[in-house]
């Protein structure tokens, strides 16, 4: 069989990444065969090695998911999940991005395994996504009042919003603090993921906060900004919203303002 080398690696990595995909003969014609191993002895090896790896890291990255599911289901699962969603980059970083779509659209786990890898997920890319100062209380007083409802605000670029039809933050935790988890209950919830320093920090939005902090993510005037939470709370808004921005400059989900 006579190929260019680019065509060559790539017909390799197949074999190795998607072992039974390509015609039965294939490595023989490329892979040189002796008395110790036969071509497709030598491609199992290097197809063995890669999916351990990449297991390794699903493992490392899903810790919760993977105790929900059973390793062995687990591993099952990821090695069809490789085969529909093989890695495209170089770093293992982002392997599992595509994995808690992929659960959704399998009925032989518990609905909820896919919200509770999503924020998973978000969690290990908060830690890694882009850092930028924060918005501090000081530097929102020494703002004139008069001049708040102007202000375009942000969120940190490294946060994260989820909607979930599970509240999962519960049972993450409890996995987390190596403490006895419930299952979720099922319920629309949207959790709000940011960092502070190298901490990543979740929690459950409260009614109003995501439409708000939404808008944020975009770019929005402050009035806007407070606009929109006032449709979805109860109550007296401006008390509701004084504490809600109270809370972002605390935990740094706004963004310094330019």
């Amino acid at each position: 069989m006579k190929t260019d080398l680019e065509s060559l690696q790539r017909l390799i990595v197949r074999l190795i990444a998607s072992p039974g995909a390509e015609p039965a003969g294939t490595a023989d014609s490329i892979i040189v065969s002796d008395r110790r191993l036969d071509a497709r002895r030598r491609i199992e090896i290097y197809s063995t090695a890669y999916f351990q790896r990449l297991l390794d890291v699903m493992r490392e990255d899903f810790p919760a998911t993977r105790t929900v599911v059973g390793d062995e289901i687990f591993a099952r699962l990821v090695r069809q999940y490789l085969a529909a969603h093989p890695p495209s980059e170089p770093s293992v970083f982002g392997v599992g991005r595509f994995l808690p779509g992929f659960l959704a659209a399998h009925n032989e786990i518990e609905n909820f395994v896919s919200d509770l890898a999503a924020l998973e997920r978000a969690t290990i890319e908060v830690f890694h996504g882009p850092d930028a100062a924060a918005l501090s209380a000081d530097a929102m007083r020494a703002i004139a009042p008069e001049r708040w409802p102007a202000l375009v605000m942000r969120t940190h670029p490294a946060l994260k919003l989820l909607d979930c039809r599970f509240d999962v933050g519960p049972a993450l935790r409890a996995f987390s603090d190596g403490a006895q988890w419930s299952r979720p209950v099922a319920t629309p919830v949207s959790i709000v993921v940011w960092r502070q320093g190298s901490q990543v920090y979740y929690r459950t939005l409260e009614p109003g906060e995501r439409d708000a902090l939404g808008l944020a993510m975009e770019g929005a005037a402050f009035a806007a900004i407070c606009a929109a939470a006032s449709e979805k709370i109860e109550g007296e808004p401006v008390e509701a919203i004084n504490r809600m921005l109270a809370r972002w400059l605390s935990d740094g989900l706004l963004a310094a303002l330019s």
